[in-house]
This record gives structure tokens, sequence and C-alpha cells, in this order.
């Protein structure tokens, strides 16, 4: 069972939403 730090943890979900934001900045640039 591995545990994850509270740091480690929202280190991902940055990652996560980062990635996200990317995405969508990439089709707003394809829309407009």
């Amino acid at each position: 069972m591995t545990f994850f730090s509270p740091v480690k943890l929202s280190d991902l979900i940055q990652s996560v939403f980062t990635g996200f934001k990317s995405k969508f900045d990439l089709k707003e640039l394809l829309f407009y």
C-alpha cells in the first residue's frame, strides 16, 4: 500500500491540471 504525502499529492494534482490546461489551450488555438 503506497502512501502519498500531501506535497506529492498536490504536485500530482497540479501536474494533471496543467496538462488539462495545455490541452484546453491547444483546443482554443485550433478553434479560434
